[in-house]
């Protein structure tokens, strides 16, 4: 009977030590700042892959150059 009085004693406490009073005075009230303009990109190019290699294909392709800004 000890026992069982002791889990119980021992919930009740773990369920009040859980409950904790809350407020809002921590709460930011500050409006929050406008969205950012998105960066203009460059063009887009358009245009058909390479196949892909099955002599290694563990192996990454050849990264592209830049094209001439003419």
């Amino acid at each position: 009977m000890k026992m069982h009085t002791l889990l119980v004693a021992v919930a009740v406490a773990a369920v009040l030590g859980g409950c904790q009073r809350t407020s809002f005075g921590g709460l930011n009230t500050q409006q929050r700042p406008a969205p950012l303009m998105p960066a203009p990109v460059g063009g887009v190019e358009s245009g058909q892959l390479a196949p892909p290699s099955m002599d290694a294909p563990g192996q990454f392709p050849e990264a592209p150059t830049q094209p001439d800004a003419s």
